[in-house]
């Protein structure tokens, strides 16, 4: 009876909805996500994941401020330890609203609501494949696809600097998003080295075969430098 118990307490959906008091901030985008303690925001593999923490019950506040200037709500459920989560937070200018479903499949919006002063974006993260950013623009909608949000911040910095990485340091303040991210641009920048330190030697063998006492030998070698294309000159 107690194993039971409890495997149907490990499947029991928990649920919390929050609501904080009106915010006098000109910008309070994430306050409540980025306070939340139930639910931990990582990113693996260059994708946004939620993972479940501990649980701890909250109370919905309900104070109010005629003064304020920007709202916002979190609810989330716990199922089998993944998170289902809707974050929603509005003020006079915009509205964004963040949903992860399964723990991995997001999706994030920003919406005018002013006099065009914010520029609408809209990324989904499916849970398996591409990853897309729409933003719109006064020409039309600019969409850009990448298999990982590394790639994406990799191919397209400037836009994601300007549009998607503000949105992100929403969802959690000490992402540290652009270290990661030249952390990740000097690995890669090192096995470029390294991919032409072997090519040059490679490229030097071919060279060196060119004085074989072998034609057959050296006529191999002047192939395989042909293939190589111009790209061999400066070696």
């Amino acid at each position: 009876m107690h194993r039971i118990l409890a495997l149907l307490s490990l499947s029991m959906l928990l649920s919390l909805v929050v609501e904080a008091a009106p915010a006098k901030a000109a910008d309070s985008l994430g306050t409540l996500l980025r306070s939340l303690d139930a639910v931990n925001f990582e990113i693996v593999l260059g994708r946004v994941h939620a993972q479940a923490a501990r649980y701890r019950h909250a109370r919905p506040n309900s104070s109010k401020d005629e003064r304020a200037t920007a709202h916002e709500t979190v609810s989330f459920s716990l199922r089998a330890g993944i998170p289902t989560l809707h974050y929603d937070f509005h003020d006079d200018a915009r509205r964004v609203t963040l949903d992860i479903t399964s723990g991995n499949e997001v999706e994030l919006v920003q919406i005018d609501l002013g006099d065009r002063q914010v520029t609408p974006v809209h990324f989904h993260q499916p849970r398996d494949g591409q990853l897309t950013l729409e933003i719109e623009t006064a020409s039309g909608p600019q969409c850009y696809s990448a298999p990982s949000l590394w790639h994406l911040m990799l191919t397209e910095p400037a836009v994601c600097r300007e549009h998607l990485t503000p949105l992100l340091h929403a969802i959690r303040g000490d992402w540290q998003l652009e270290k990661q991210l030249q952390e990740i641009h000097g690995s890669l920048l090192q096995v470029a080295l390294d991919d032409l330190a072997l090519d040059r030697q490679y490229v030097q063998r071919l060279i060196a075969r060119l004085r074989a006492p072998e034609y057959v030998d050296r006529q191999l070698a002047m192939r395989d430098l042909r293939r190589c294309g111009v790209g061999v000159l400066p070696l």
